[in-house]
């Protein structure tokens, strides 16, 4: 193997691991060319210190050691000039080598071989010559090996003139035996150099390939390290802009709700007057702008917040009914205004209380239910729910059907991306920020759900999902059977298929008797042919309607007729619409039904409950709440307008309260007198909501009701971290503006039934039990 004939053992390198190599080996040779010069060196000193050459030989002798002098020379010019040669050809400084060593090697094998035909094998000097011989082969296969040519090159010219002599001269047994020695030694160097030169780079190849593969690693380690490098300063960038975006909503929420709890609020308030039915339209149109505007709001927060993925899912019981008909109730005013029929149907086998995340189950069908009725012109918008089971795992299904305008085939694919839209053209009909089908999919996702669509245009479409189904351990719902209602005969009136099954699978849940049908005249001849103890009558019916059918009732029936239950979708007064067939009305439940309502209902047909007549009250406050949950409140907010809008809704609940502007202003209150409740707004000057709670719990104690007032936080701020950030500084409870009566009523209810229940509290004498309607 030669440089030139490109050793196996490099081919395991790169190319430029290659060139290294063999770089690397001439530096080698030429440091063991020293070596050689050397030993070349000394064998001519040898040779003129020898007495034993004669003397009428000089001219031989002095001819080997001319061309012994040239051919270190050249060597040593080689070492020397090494680098400048190999820059320009590495085989012109091997060339170099190899003349140096022609000379060298060939004037010390012409010595040998004169030697012996001169004065024989047995000669003294022959001997000597020999033994050099053998030295120079020894220091050629240490330091020449490397490359075979020039070793080759080497070994031949000191061997072989005295191995052709030594078979060409006389024949003798020792000229023989010189033969077989030279031969043998030949041999062996040959073979020895050749193992030589594998074991050079078979050791060079595995040094540089070591190298080669630290510097791989090496590299490889720097280029992760720049990844790791780079991905740590783009997750810090993506941390920041996540902080900035999440900042940058959470203050644009908290100016935007700042505004609308004053717009929300006083429109509650002007609602709750006797206004003339324009007046009442209008602030109806502003309430609903709002509402529709708070809704963009919080869509736009909660995408951020799954995007994020800071959106974090209870797992608590709730009741899937209630959840249902919640949704229903909420969009049973838009779903009058275009007269559509909304309806549940629910599996029995369905537990009365489930695990999971009541809040998001109900944005989900909010979204579903509020765009069925968006795009329903007409028809119906049905909710179903049901146990299905694969897999060996039970599943909640739920489904969301209308009969509205349809989705084309060719746009569901997109259905579920954000800010994506059916119809996205300027001339749309429908609008929305494309974020509600978006952001129920990532919620069913977060559930271990999945969500999908079937659809036809101008026929309907049928949203629905599945949920891992879990039943919660020890249900606490109220009972389904009503005390005298077993038994009872109920006569369903309602034009709708599905509202009918519906209404009498609650009743067959109660044991009753219960048949429906499709129009007054049929309900008529019902009534003729068999006894009833009651009649659902839905109001808005064709041919006749609910006052209509009344009408017939009393003049056919007269005292005998049985009571009549009304059910209303619309905002007509039923009582006045009925005029002289009033007395036949027993309650009003509204459409959709809910379980309770007309569980409620009934019972007070039944039982007398509430009175043989009752009518749904349209205040939007209840005066009389404070009668029930009385409470010394004082308020901490110190925008103007919100104070005024807080203090006027909690006067209409029948609540008088102190307000304050700030923190400080709270501290100074509580020590004048003392409250049950601290309505506290979180961002005020001087000293916030937060650091007041913090100094209440330290002053006054850290248990509401026997130390200190009730905490509850008010804020603009719609994120999980501000809800998170008010229950750290220890408030009690948490109240999101824009305030809605509602929630208002159930957070008063919340404190006044915890401070009743408080040991030793001194302000418990002051209240009364709460009176709970049925």
């Amino acid at each position: 193997m030669t440089l030139r004939e490109q050793p196996q053992s490099l081919f395991r390198l790169s190319p430029d691991g290659r060139t290294s190599a063999k770089n690397e080996a001439g530096k080698i040779y030429a440091s063991r060319l020293r070596s050689t010069v050397i030993v070349q060196a000394l064998i001519l000193a040898a040779i003129w210190a020898s007495t034993s050459y004669p003397v009428d030989h000089y001219t031989v002798l002095e001819g080997v050691s001319v061309l012994l002098a040239l051919g270190i020379t050249l060597n040593v010019l080689a070492i020397s000039a090494r680098q400048t040669i190999w820059k320009q050809s590495s085989n012109r400084w091997y060339g170099m080598v190899a003349v140096a060593t022609l000379m060298t090697a060939g004037g010390l094998g012409f010595l040998n071989a004169h030697a012996i035909a001169s004065y024989g094998f047995n000669n003294w000097t022959s001997t000597m010559v020999m033994i050099w011989n053998t030295v120079a082969v020894a220091s050629s296969i240490v330091n020449l090996a490397p490359n075979t040519r020039i070793f080759r090159l080497q070994v031949t010219l000191l061997l072989w003139p005295a191995l052709v002599y030594s078979f060409a001269g006389p024949s003798t047994a020792m000229a023989l035996h010189y033969a077989v020695a030279n031969f043998a030694l030949l041999m062996f160097s040959l073979l020895q150099g050749k193992q030589v030169n594998s074991d050079f780079w078979e050791q060079l190849a595995n040094r540089f390939l070591e190298e080669q593969r630290a510097k791989e690693m090496d590299t490889v380690r720097r280029t992760a390290e720049q990844a790791l490098s780079g991905a740590k300063r783009a997750r810090k960038k993506a941390e920041e802009a996540a902080k900035a975006r999440s900042e940058f909503l959470a203050n644009m929420s908290h100016e935007i709700r700042t505004p609308m709890n004053a717009v929300m609020g006083m429109t509650s308030l002007i609602l709750d007057q006797n206004l003339p039915a324009e007046t009442i339209d209008c602030v109806n149109t502003i309430r609903s702008s709002s509402d529709a505007l708070l809704t963009i709001i919080n869509d736009i927060l909660d995408f951020s917040k799954i995007e994020s993925g800071k959106l974090d899912l209870e797992e608590e019981p709730f009741s899937l009914r209630d959840c249902v008909e919640e949704v229903l109730e909420l969009l049973a005013n838009r779903a009058a205004e275009k007269k559509i029929e909304l309806a549940a149907t629910l599996d029995p086998d369905i537990a009365d209380r489930v695990i999971g995340d009541i809040t998001r189950t109900r944005q989900i069908l909010l979204n579903l239910v509020g765009n069925a009725v968006k795009f329903t012109a007409h028809g119906e918008v049905v909710v179903s729910a049901e146990i299905r089971t694969h897999d060996g795992k039970e599943h909640l299904y739920l489904a969301v059907r209308d009969t509205g305008i349809g989705i084309p085939q060719d746009k569901i694919d997109s259905l579920f991306q954000s800010f994506s839209q059916v119809d996205a053209s300027t001339t749309r009909r429908f609008g929305g920020t494309g974020l509600g089908l978006a952001i129920s999919k990532r919620l069913t996702e977060l559930m271990g759900g999945k969500i999908w669509v079937s659809s036809q245009p101008d026929i309907g479409s049928i949203f629905q999902l599945e949920i891992p189904y879990r039943a919660a351990g020890s249900p606490t719902a109220e009972p389904v059977v009503v005390k005298g209602l077993e038994g009872k005969r109920i006569l369903v009136v309602d034009d709708n298929e599905m509202a009918q099954q519906a209404i009498i699978a609650h009743l067959t849940s109660w044991n009753c008797v219960s048949r429906a049908v499709s129009s007054a005249q049929r309900a008529l001849h019902v009534m003729r042919n068999e006894h009833w103890d009651a009649v659902l009558i839905d109001w808005q019916m064709p041919e006749a309607d609910g006052a209509q059918l009344a009408q017939f009732v009393k003049r056919e029936f007269a005292s005998l007729a049985p009571p009549l239950i009304y059910l209303s979708s619309g905002s007509v007064s039923v009582k006045e619409a009925l005029g002289s067939s009033a007395s036949l009305m027993a309650a009003i439940v509204p459409k959709p039904v809910r379980r309770r309502q007309l569980q409620r209902a009934l019972d007070q047909v039944f039982n007398g409950v509430l009175g043989k007549q009752t009518a749904a009250s349209s205040k939007i406050f209840d005066s009389d709440f404070a009668q029930r949950a009385p409470l010394r409140i004082l308020l901490a907010e110190d925008n103007p307008v919100n104070q005024k809008v807080a203090v006027r809704m909690l006067e209409r609940l029948g609540y008088r309260l102190d307000a304050v502007g700030n923190g400080l202003e709270v501290l100074d209150a509580l020590r004048r007198q003392a409250y049950d409740l601290v309505l506290m707004d979180v961002q005020m000057p001087e000293m916030n909501g937060l650091d007041a709670t913090r100094s209440i719990i330290s002053n006054w104690g850290p248990n509401p009701g026997t130390e200190r007032p009730w905490i509850t936080a008010l804020t603009a701020g719609a994120m999980k971290e501000n809800r998170d950030e008010c229950l750290e500084a220890g408030v009690d409870d948490f109240l999101t503006k824009p305030i809605n009566v509602q929630e208002l009523e159930q957070a008063l209810t919340r404190c006044f039934d915890y401070l009743s229940a408080a040991p030793n509290n001194p302000y418990a004498a002051l209240r009364q039990p709460a009176i709970i309607e049925a």
